[in-house]
């Protein structure tokens, strides 16, 4: 790493409630996933309770978080884009949390897979 990271911290990999009990005590979840078909860490946080910050490009993350009416996180192009999308869930935090609650069904493993299995079992 170079100074420019120094105040990046690295965790380390979790895995099971481990994992759960790291993420519960963030406030948001960001993914840099591009193209990837069914981003389970977006999963993830939504069913920590995160409000999520996810690139806005073709890939399954910009699915999952626009699977519902209710505004669960932000989409973001640039860095620049990223910190402003930071600042509109931090004044609207408690929105995308009761909208994550609302639809939670939506964001399980089981309900996606299902939606999965249908979309190439044509």
């Amino acid at each position: 790493f170079n100074d420019n990271y120094s105040n990046v911290k690295i965790n380390g990999l979790y895995h099971g409630i481990e994992l759960r009990n790291k993420l519960v005590d963030c406030d948001l979840y960001i993914s840099a996933s591009i193209l990837d078909a069914c981003p389970n860490h977006i999963l993830e946080g939504i069913c920590c309770g995160l409000p999520v910050l996810y690139i806005n490009d073709k890939g399954g993350g910009k699915n999952i978080c626009q699977k519902t009416k209710d505004k669960i996180g932000e989409s973001f192009t640039n860095f620049d884009e990223l910190l402003k999308k930071i600042k509109i869930i931090i004044n609207n935090y408690e929105y995308y949390r009761n909208n994550i609650i609302k639809n939670i069904n939506e964001f399980t493993s089981t309900t996606c897979m299902k939606e999965y299995y249908n979309s190439i079992n044509i």
